[in-house]
């Protein structure tokens, strides 16, 4: 019951600020006359949808003392951030791959 709870705040916090960023992209794109702030703030913008229903599981392992678990885990998200962002570079994406290798290593 009390996760569900850390769930639901969880839910509330991360997907009202992605929602503010998504919300406030075209005007950020605006102000800094870059249209495509647009698109690369929504891409950046989908991993707090993602992120409550990480960091619940990820508070049980830390409580249960799995840092094992924990390093592994957030070990292979950073190679496939990395290895995506810097394979996109090199496939000329320029500022896209860091949006794209965010999101990749999230997933």
């Amino acid at each position: 019951n009390k996760l569900r709870s850390v769930l639901g705040v969880m839910m509330i916090m991360s997907w009202g600020l992605a929602l503010i960023l998504m919300g406030g992209a075209h005007w950020l794109a605006q102000f800094y006359d870059e249209p495509d702030l647009r698109y690369i703030l929504w891409i950046i913008a989908i991993p707090f949808f993602l992120a409550p229903h990480s960091s619940v599981p990820f508070a049980i392992l830390a409580r249960e003392m799995k840092f094992d678990t924990i390093l592994k885990i957030n070990l292979i998200g950073c190679l496939a951030r990395h290895v995506s962002s810097i394979g996109l570079v090199l496939l000329d994406y320029g500022y896209w791959a860091l949006a794209w290798g965010t999101l990749i290593g999230v997933v």
